[in-house]
């Protein structure tokens, strides 16, 4: 949380002092905008944080549904439309066809897959393709998403899903998170009765694996 402030502070003071000149003050701003709405995400992951661990330490209750998976998907998908077209981007889907519906907490299973593959396009360079396969394995639904991205190391693979925790390729503030995204996503994964797993290959990408029940 220091950063940020931190930084939109120093910018302030950079101003006020004239230290930025008038021609540099438009591109100042954007860096402003953008360390803002850093601490924006990173208050609300906090908050998502303080009310999963009450959840979860009051047994979360899954508001179970049904959902009809094509437009889980569609809606799903569209969301990153602007994301991808920034990046030169591109999500290749492969579905089961025999998957038609998921009975699960669809608010739940949504923030896991926008956290993964908002990441699968973070840490992947430009004029790259993000696979998304969904398969039926022994009445296990497995989610997988693959990118192109930069990987993770060996010893940092068992360690990112820690609370806070952020592999040095992502200390970078302009990809960098706040260490948050994939703690939520897999104590969400747990509350859902699966798991969340990762495979990955240093400077080649990754593919990560979200497994959950068939009901």
């Amino acid at each position: 949380i220091k950063t940020p402030i931190t930084a939109v502070k120093n910018q302030i003071e950079a101003i006020q002092d004239g230290i930025i000149s008038r021609d540099e003050i438009d591109q100042t701003l954007d860096q402003m905008a953008f360390q803002i709405d850093r601490l924006s995400s990173l208050t609300k992951q906090l908050m998502e944080v303080a009310v999963m661990e009450k959840a979860t330490a009051q047994s979360a209750v899954n508001q179970e549904q049904k959902i009809w998976l094509d437009q889980f998907l569609l809606t799903l998908l569209s969301s990153f439309d602007y994301i991808l077209r920034k990046k030169q981007q591109k999500i290749k889907l492969e579905v089961d066809p025999e998957i038609k519906t998921l009975t699960t907490d669809e608010g739940k299973l949504n923030r896991i897959l926008t956290n993964l593959i908002e990441n699968a396009s973070k840490y992947s360079p430009e004029n790259t393709t993000i696979y998304l396969k969904i398969e039926n394995r022994e009445e296990t639904i497995i989610f997988s998403i693959k990118d192109e991205g930069f990987g993770i190391r060996w010893e940092e693979q068992q360690k990112i899903f820690e609370r806070l925790y952020r592999v040095e390729k992502s200390r970078n503030p302009e990809t960098g998170g706040s260490g948050l995204g994939l703690y939520i996503s897999k104590s969400l994964a747990e509350q859902l009765g699966g798991t969340l797993k990762v495979t990955s290959e240093y400077e080649r990408g990754s593919i990560f694996y979200l497994s959950l029940p068939e009901v």
